[in-house]
């Protein structure tokens, strides 16, 4: 696999692994679409300022997304856990197909705003924010749970 083959496989591996579509990522790091479809269809490398932009985004060396260095041991734990993230955000997203529209746009911000958190450089930030989280779906399910004894 030639330099430009390499960059856009591992492009796409960590976009996919993070949840994001192209344009997603796009929004998120301020690359054109273009840009980042080009990269994937392996047309042309970013500039240095752009290589620049992915590596902060995904916290790996250009090296990592040139293929010429292995992902890190904490790049991979990363890798998985926004894996089995975006996992189970499809698993979740099928279970309110039945639910309007407005239920579904609902369920997708709250996942995305998880996403966001999980892209966090500082992980005591990611621990703090992910308690809150899960503190807040506590009180939200006891909070159910007392409206569904009421109404019986």
């Amino acid at each position: 696999m030639n330099a430009k083959e390499q960059f856009a496989f591992t492009l796409k591996r960590l976009r996919e692994a993070a949840g994001l579509t192209q344009r997603e990522l796009a929004s998120e790091t301020g690359i054109s679409l273009s840009a980042i479809i080009a990269y994937e269809n392996k047309q042309r490398e970013p500039n240095s300022r752009n290589m620049a932009i992915l590596e902060r985004f995904f916290q790996v060396s250009g090296d990592v997304l040139r293929g010429s260095a292995a992902l890190t041991h904490e790049a991979m734990e990363s890798d998985e856990r926004h894996s089995m993230i975006t996992s189970l955000s499809h698993d979740i997203l099928s279970l309110t197909k039945t639910e309007s529209d407005h239920t579904q746009h609902q369920v997708e911000q709250i996942l995305t705003q998880l996403l966001k958190i999980l892209h966090m450089e500082d992980e005591a930030m990611i621990d703090v924010l992910l308690d809150m989280v899960d503190t807040n779906i506590q009180t939200l399910y006891h909070g159910l749970e007392r409206i569904t004894k009421t109404q019986k």
